[in-house]
């Protein structure tokens, strides 16, 4: 279950707590995100960081908070295993470099749009702020699971702070996974959603972990909410529209300042009026200023707002943008049931609103992703 609320109830094996906290400066992030750790964190419970997986926003920051926090509630030392490698999504770590696609993160459109870091180097992020760092390279993770359990065993000896581990594979995040969870109580896992699905099939029954995939009615139009500026999230659109007869409305960046948008809006009521599936997205900009992201999101979720009650799915594209709308909707969490492709989760809203929702980042995917979120939320639509 994903919530975003530190007063979310209920008894799940799992609690992911979105604190959204990208966007705020480092003092401020690291404080809201020691707030849920301290609301939610019970004694022998694994502890997973899921950050950004291009080290956007205040990670090491807030790590060293939760380390300190961590080592004072397990009375023991604490190591950070940084493993931010998704190879579905083509992240990969090699030689403590990130690497999207194959192209060195500092060499990719996402690093000249929004990046917190200097480099891309992670033993040098992490040395820069006083973490005395060991890194483990491709060919000693692939010596396999007894090399990387002495590995950290030696570390923990000698009270290092942190571990970078190279992966560029599944099979290399599984042997991970399998050599840091008997080390449980001394670590701090941090990385995307690549690591956690190993640590998930090494926690959990495999048929929980590989559940059947799951159908839902849906009897109204779907809308997607597109909040990202990423090129991804562009193509994607670009691709949907040519493929399928789903209207387009894009947003400027000015209307949405303004909120000068009633055309629109009455232009969207009357697109789902006739059942049409509809794209609602913010105009591109050369120079779009990414501070106010949380502003775009917020105005965005207002614009959607009136017309949800036509909606019978939402597919959100940005994680401010899907935050600021469930929450405008009086929704406090999400109870995943599928997942479209990884990194594209399916899941039933929790609160005031229930609807079916698709999140995905916006960076994620392939130019064919929302067209195969469409194809699949359509199985569970009636004609």
């Amino acid at each position: 279950v994903v919530v975003w609320d530190s007063e979310a109830k209920g008894d799940h094996a799992v609690w992911s707590i979105a604190a959204n906290s990208r966007a705020l400066p480092s003092q401020k992030a690291a404080e809201k995100q020691m707030a849920l750790l301290k609301a939610y964190h019970q004694p022998h419970t694994l502890v997973y960081k899921k950050i950004d997986s291009t080290m956007r926003g205040q990670p090491i920051a807030e790590l060293l908070m939760e380390l300190e926090y961590l080592e004072k509630s397990r009375n023991k030392h604490q190591i950070a295993l940084l493993a931010p490698a998704f190879p579905a999504t083509g992240r990969t770590t090699e030689s403590g470099h990130i690497r999207v696609s194959g192209v060195p993160l500092e060499h990719t459109p996402l690093w000249a749009r929004d990046h917190t870091y200097e480099t891309g180097h992670l033993p040098t992020i992490l040395e820069s702020f006083g973490l005395k760092t060991l890194s483990l390279s491709l060919s000693q993770i692939r010596e396999g699971v007894e090399t990387i359990k002495t590995c950290l065993t030696e570390a923990l000896e000698r009270k290092v702070a942190a571990v970078v581990c190279d992966a560029v594979s599944e099979d290399d995040l599984a042997i991970i996974a399998t050599a840091s969870l008997p080390l449980a109580e001394n670590l701090l896992w941090v990385g995307s959603g690549g690591l956690s699905g190993h640590l998930a099939k090494q926690c959990f029954d495999s048929e929980v972990v590989s559940s059947p995939r799951t159908q839902v009615a849906i009897n109204k139009p779907i809308l997607f909410a597109v909040g990202s500026l990423a090129e991804a999230s562009q193509k994607q659109v670009d691709y949907l529209t040519q493929e399928e007869k789903i209207k387009r409305i894009t947003i400027s960046i000015e209307a949405l300042v303004e909120k000068n948008w009633a055309l629109l809006q009455t232009e969207l009521k009357q697109e789902l009026e006739k059942n049409h599936d509809v794209i609602v997205k913010i105009g591109s900009s050369s120079h779009p200023n990414l501070s106010k992201g949380p502003d775009f999101a917020a105005s965005l979720s207002e614009f959607v707002e009136t017309s949800i009650s036509q909606v019978g799915a939402l597919v959100m594209t940005g994680g401010e943008t899907g935050c600021a709308l469930l929450s405008r909707l009086g929704v406090t969490g999400i109870k995943l049931i599928d997942e479209i492709e990884p990194g594209v989760p399916l899941g039933i809203t929790i609160g005031k609103t229930i609807i079916p929702v698709v999140s995905k980042a916006g960076a994620f995917g392939d130019e064919k992703t929302m067209k195969r979120c469409l194809t699949h939320l359509k199985k569970g639509k009636n004609p």
